[in-house]
């Protein structure tokens, strides 16, 4: 299979993504019914709750893009972050004894299972050559001494500077920009949360993604402004009006939810650059995103019914 014909394949289905008619509908309806509308809109599996709902669409979509993907290397880079989700649990499990929710992610570009039984085992045989680098850093985080907040922080770069690593001198132009602007919102709002908990600098700093646009001085000076107008200013060349207004109403608000809908909005927008361009994976990459998207919306519209309307992602 080449791209064209995966991007043909994607573009065929995007017709399936739920439009504002349904949403309306499932706004309006009571809790008990919305998995089952939600069904009969031909949405996931047969399941009788919503998270189910979403966990069967979204894994029937992974392993469409795992079937059809031209390169399966490509697409692994892109779905790495959700092994990050299912390495810190299991670490945090194994090295702080935090209890590990009852399913991990199945989104991940290595089996959970896989996971499990490395974490268990600590075997690195294992695990697939091309990823070995990346076990080797995460267990030397796991079994060094720290906090499970740095071990997290700490999987959470480990995983980035990988991808970094992998996409160098490669054709993958929507996968370069796609990391570089998700580190970019990502250590934004990691700067915002960490304003309102009244951390020290040097705490934020291990929170801090690699890869990104926005310069380590560039997040210190946002971090030093007095007020939340001159915090948003710092970034108005990098990202626009749109990130400005989404801090300053934040500023107003303290609504850190509508900030993260705001950047998350954004970030959408920005992965459409490549999502017309038939020889690469920014179309695939495009498509995730809005499904992704697609379930942040029912969960909204599921817990706020019609007032999560207007918060919708588009």
């Amino acid at each position: 299979m080449d791209f064209p014909f995966a991007n043909g394949v994607v573009k065929a289905i995007e017709s399936g993504l739920l439009d504002r008619a349904k949403y309306a509908k499932l706004a309006k309806i009571d809790r008990n019914e919305f998995p089952a509308v939600l069904s009969s809109f031909g949405y996931g599996s047969q399941e009788t709750d919503l998270e189910s709902l979403i966990r069967s669409e979204l894994t029937e979509l992974k392993r469409l893009i795992d079937e059809i993907t031209p390169d399966p290397r490509a697409t692994a880079l892109f779905f790495l972050p959700n092994d990050a989700i299912n390495l810190k649990i299991l670490w945090k499990e194994k090295q702080f004894g935090i209890a590990r929710p009852e399913r991990l992610s199945t989104l991940g570009a290595l089996p959970a299972e896989l996971w499990v039984q490395a974490v268990e085992t600590e075997d690195p045989t294992v695990i697939p050559a091309w990823i070995l680098p990346l076990w080797e850093e995460v267990r030397n985080l796991a079994t060094a001494p720290g906090s499970a907040k740095t071990l997290s922080a700490g999987i959470d770069s480990a995983v980035f500077r990988f991808v970094l690593r992998s996409l160098k001198g490669l054709p993958w132009a929507a996968l370069k920009v796609y990391y570089r602007q998700y580190a970019d919102l990502h250590n934004i709002v990691t700067l915002v949360r960490a304003r309102g908990l009244h951390w020290e600098w040097t705490t934020l700093a291990e929170m801090i993604l690699p890869g990104g646009s926005l310069p380590v001085e560039m997040l210190a000076d946002a971090w030093n402004q007095p007020g939340w107008d001159l915090f948003a200013r710092v970034f108005q060349d990098v990202y626009g009006e749109k990130i400005t207004r989404a801090l300053k109403r934040y500023g107003e608000t303290r609504d850190l939810d509508g900030l993260e809908g705001a950047l998350d909005q954004l970030l959408l927008e920005l992965s459409g650059e490549y999502r017309h361009d038939p020889f690469g994976i920014g179309p695939i990459v495009y498509y995730y995103l809005k499904k992704t998207a697609e379930a942040k919306n029912l969960r909204l519209l599921y817990a706020e019914g019609s007032a999560g309307m207007a918060k919708l992602l588009e």
